[in-house]
């Protein structure tokens, strides 16, 4: 088979037609439409709305902003009259503002104790404040507590010994 060659000139006179026939047909297009359509005229008036449309389904809720800084106070307002007196109230330790009652239990002195010594209280109860006093350098301290005797213990029995003991029972909340 013979391979065609077009020459540079023809190829050239082909583009060229190419394009004044692409440029007429555009010319004629535009004439017909403008003559068909007219010139465009000036804006019109708005028309009426149309219906609205159906709502859509609502979304989710946003997260809450912070909260803002709280405003100033306002003035004081007057002083109030004093209220009636009210009802006696019942007195234990954790009531008495710097007052100490008289002890639910007190010994008085008791004379030459012995090293370990036992007393009966009789409080019913080990919710209790206890106080030891004594009248020596020797140590004296409390072993046992039960609901209605105090073992007492003191570091040596070969001296004499006063001591005391009160206790103050403790009110529960």
């Amino acid at each position: 088979m013979a391979q065609a060659y077009v020459s540079q000139t023809v190829f050239l006179a082909g583009l060229i037609i190419a394009i004044l026939g692409s440029s007429l047909i555009s010319v004629v297009t535009m004439t017909q439409l403008s003559t068909t359509l007219g010139l465009k005229g000036e804006k019109g008036d708005t028309g009426a709305t149309g219906a609205t449309g159906a709502t859509g389904e609502t979304g989710m809720r946003g997260n809450d902003g912070i909260d803002g800084r709280d405003g100033i106070n306002g003035s004081q307002g007057p002083k109030g009259d004093i209220g009636p007196q009210g009802p006696a109230g019942v007195f234990t330790i954790a009531n008495m503002s710097g007052y100490v009652s008289a002890p639910a239990y007190d010994s008085g002195w008791i004379h030459n104790l012995t090293q370990t010594t036992t007393l009966w209280h009789g409080l019913n109860t080990i919710n209790v404040l206890i106080s030891l006093q004594w009248e020596d350098t020797q140590q004296v301290w409390w072993r046992d507590l039960t609901q209605n005797e105090i073992t007492l213990q003191r570091s040596t029995s070969n001296e004499s010994l006063n001591i005391r003991v009160m206790m103050w029972k403790i009110a529960q909340p």
